[in-house]
């Protein structure tokens, strides 16, 4: 699985710059056949990882103990490493 990071900010650019920079006998031998699962900055962020973690084989969870409103709990928030909480529900993001 390859992650192509688009945001400027984290040191991302755009796709076409790999086929530049990438020598031609790796393209021509299929590196880029699948393309990377891309990854883009603001309001797509946490749709972009969430369909990297699905090539990563990540699937749908529910939580283990039943029903978490029975109980008057929430489910929690997930937050990747180096992103702010989001209050998009976990489910939701897979």
């Amino acid at each position: 699985v390859m992650a192509h990071e688009n945001d400027p900010e984290r040191g991302g650019c755009v796709f076409a710059r790999f086929f530049e920079t990438t020598p031609q006998e790796l393209v021509a031998g299929g590196l880029y056949r699948k393309l990377a699962v891309a990854c883009f900055p603001g309001r797509h962020r946490e749709v972009s990882l969430a369909l990297l973690a699905k090539a990563f084989g990540a699937t749908k969870q529910t939580p283990s103990c039943c029903n978490l409103r029975k109980w008057g709990l929430r489910q929690p928030q997930v937050t990747m490493v180096g992103e702010e909480e989001s209050s998009i529900p976990f489910e939701a993001r897979l």
